[in-house]
C-alpha cells in the first residue's frame, strides 16, 4: 500500500494494484486541487455522496478528515472492489463510509444497462453508461469490453440513503460525461433544495 500524505489532516493508504493506482496516489494533492479546498469547507457533520468514486481517492480522506458520513458510489465492479480494500486498509467503519456498486442515471434508472469500458483494469476511468460513447458523448466505433450493471436516480440514491434532515449535503459527480443526466432527476424531484454544495 502507498502512504498518501494529506497536507497537516494527516495520512491515509492507497492499495497498490497497477500503476494507475500508484499514480492516483501520487497526484492525489495536484490532480484536483479545487475538489480538496471544497472538502477541506464541509462542517464535521457534514454527509458527503460521491459519485464515481472510483477507487476512493476523494472518499476516504473526506471520511478520515471531513465529513461524518460518506457514500461512496462506484458503478464499474473492479474500481469497486479495490474501494472496498481500500476502506479495509484505512480501517474506516460501515458507520463512516458505505460503499454502493451503483450505477447513476435519471435516464437508465430502474433498469439493468451496459457499461461500456474504456479498458479493463483496477483505476480506470472514462468508462461509459448506457451507450458506446467517449466523455463527450460522440458516438465510438470502437468494440469495447462491456459489464452489465443496475442504475438508479440521484433522487432515489438520496432518499434511500436515510439522511438526516439538518445536517449539510454534499454531492460529488464524476462520471466522464452523463453529469447533466446524473443532476436531472435532482431538478425534477426538487431534492436540488437539499443540497449544500454540488460539485460537478
Amino acid at each position: 500500500a502507498c502512504n498518501v500524505k494529506y497536507n497537516s489532516y494527516g495520512n491515509f493508504l492507497i492499495n497498490l494494484t497497477n500503476k494507475i493506482t500508484l499514480w492516483r496516489a501520487q497526484t492525489f494533492l495536484t490532480k484536483e486541487p479545487g475538489t480538496l479546498e471544497w472538502l477541506q469547507k464541509f462542517k464535521k457533520e457534514s454527509w458527503f455522496i460521491d459519485i464515481g468514486a472510483n477507487i476512493g481517492i476523494y472518499s476516504l480522506p473526506a471520511a478520515l478528515y471531513h465529513a461524518n458520513k460518506v457514500i461512496s458510489v462506484e458503478v464499474e465492479p473492479s474500481n469497486y472492489a479495490e474501494l472496498l480494500k481500500n476502506i479495509e486498509i484505512n480501517k474506516i467503519s460501515s458507520e463512516k463510509i458505505e460503499a454502493v456498486l451503483l450505477g447513476i442515471s435519471t435516464k437508465y434508472a430502474n433498469k439493468l444497462n451496459k457499461l461500456y469500458l474504456t479498458r479493463d483494469t483496477v483505476g480506470s476511468s472514462c468508462h461509459q453508461l448506457g451507450a458506446n460513447v467517449d466523455f463527450r458523448l460522440r458516438p465510438l466505433n470502437v468494440d469495447r469490453p462491456i459489464k452489465t450493471v443496475y442504475s438508479i436516480s440521484l433522487s432515489q440514491l438520496i432518499e434511500a440513503s436515510s439522511i438526516p434532515n439538518n445536517v449539510p449535503l454534499h454531492i460529488k459527480i464524476d462520471v466522464d460525461g452523463i453529469e447533466c443526466d446524473v443532476c436531472e432527476s435532482l431538478f425534477l424531484s426538487g431534492l436540488i433544495d437539499r443540497l449544500s454544495s454540488l460539485q460537478v
